[in-house]
């Protein structure tokens, strides 16, 4: 990766015709010609006409995947071209200008009708789209490091600074939080959150220490006709095991022969068939839509013979989380609630 300062690369025909369009078409408010639309010019906030103190630093280094990157010490306007760091903001009181598409159902429930009054700027099938960006005049671009979005950093960074977080796996999610927060200058809020999450972890550990010394956790999800154990580098099983669960050997990696490329992405594809390696589970965890089923694709895996033959199926011993995969602290705590609740039914189903 780049250490240097990114720069502000020069705009290639396509983008600059976009550009020429958005101001033709007076898209751009206050006047903003192409070169402020550019990000060459200040951005300003209309809804604040204080000035920052002069002792006050205007601009401040972000670490980035791609090296560090000069954005406002204050960014007013933000666009996230994903939908991971759009939770990381809500968490700490930031609500984005844009957002993209298709992340309804990863957000807490709190935040949707939120996240569902922002306009979209990226597609679900991972489509960017400047033009959008452009007229939405950000002081700040976030996202995850993604092929669609690294391959526009450079267009996007033409419009406005532009911070682009490492994301090799759903287990960067705290790191990306951490970033995203400090981004936007809440790093205060993102620790008072981490503080309540660990808080939360600790109870549980402690609360239902029984019950998680005697339980033995599988996490398996399904989609696009087959299964996926999600092994311990995931975002889920780094939040359930911050709270004392112990993995069985097929998310510990082993016992689905997980090679280094698998822990690095966080989860190992199977066929159904392979679904008996979950046989050393006392409880499998999967994904639950928003309204607390289970998610379509992993009930039909549920309903498989080989799935049922398994000793959690027959014991009544598979539960579903809404927060399976968080981006955020409000969403693994809201994951640890989802955990205490399931140790609860554990807990009252041996005695």
């Amino acid at each position: 990766m780049a250490t240097a300062l990114l720069t502000r690369p020069s705009v290639d025909e396509e983008f600059a015709a976009i550009v020429d369009e958005l101001t033709r078409r007076g898209l751009i408010a206050g006047g903003l010609g192409g070169a402020a639309l550019l990000g060459l010019g200040a951005c300003t906030d209309e809804r604040s006409s204080a000035a920052p103190s002069s002792s006050e630093p205007t601009t401040r280094t972000i670490d980035t995947a791609y090296g560090p990157v000069q954005a406002p010490a204050n960014p007013k306007r933000i666009v996230c071209v994903d939908t991971y760091t759009v939770s990381a903001l809500l968490d700490v009181g930031v609500t984005p200008v844009g957002v993209g598409d298709g992340g309804a159902d990863l957000m807490l429930a709190a935040y949707e009708p939120t996240y569902a009054s922002i306009p979209k700027v990226a597609s679900a099938d991972d489509e960017i789209s400047l033009e959008k960006i452009a007229a939405l005049t950000p002081d700040l671009i976030l996202g995850v490091d993604y092929p669609y979005i690294a391959k526009a950093r450079t267009k996007l960074a033409a419009i406005a600074p532009t911070a682009i977080f490492t994301w090799d796996s759903s287990g960067d999610w705290a790191a990306m939080v951490r970033s995203a927060a400090t981004a936007v200058g809440r790093a205060g809020q993102e620790g008072s959150l981490e503080a309540g999450y660990r808080a939360r972890a600790a109870e549980i550990k402690s609360t239902y220490a029984d019950v998680l010394a005697a339980t033995t956790v599988e996490l398996v999800t399904a989609g696009g006709g087959q299964a996926y154990v999600w092994l311990r580098g995931s975002g889920v099983a780094a939040v359930l095991t911050d709270a004392g669960v112990r993995l069985g050997s097929a998310s510990q990696g082993p016992g689905v022969k997980a090679t280094s490329d698998d822990q690095a992405s966080g989860f190992k594809a199977l066929s159904y068939e392979q679904l008996d390696v979950l046989s050393d589970a006392t409880e499998i965890i999967t994904l639950a839509t928003p309204d607390g089923a289970i998610d379509p694709d992993s009930k039909a895996m549920t309903e498989r013979p080989v799935f049922t033959r398994l000793p959690a199926a027959k014991a009544g011993h598979v539960d579903a989380l809404v927060n399976f995969f968080p981006f955020s602290y409000g969403q693994a705590k809201a994951a640890l609630d989802e955990l205490a609740g399931v140790l609860e039914r554990l807990r009252t189903s041996a005695s």
